[in-house]
């Protein structure tokens, strides 16, 4: 079963609720992800860049410890194998 899932399973069998970050607190940057989509589907398509909007997030890392003490719930799936 993959992290998202198990997640979900954990949160459905809880007796709390509320939001949860599901993350490894580990930055992946959007041409990591795009690179590993790419590779995935086999394209040799070209990113395109555009310049930072205002106001946009640069960088992030999902803290995911109120999923990990509230449900059990570490993730276990690396970026590259999800």
């Amino acid at each position: 079963m993959g992290d998202i899932a198990a997640a979900n399973v954990l949160a459905l069998n809880s007796p709390v609720n509320g939001v949860y970050n599901l993350g490894r607190g580990i930055e992946v940057t959007d041409l990591e992800v795009f690179e590993a989509v790419r590779t995935a589907v086999g394209s040799d398509m070209a990113p395109q860049f555009a310049p930072v909007r205002p106001g946009e997030v640069e960088h992030i890392a999902l803290d995911a410890a109120k999923a990990k003490r509230e449900l059990g719930w570490t993730w276990k799936v690396d970026f590259a194998d999800g």
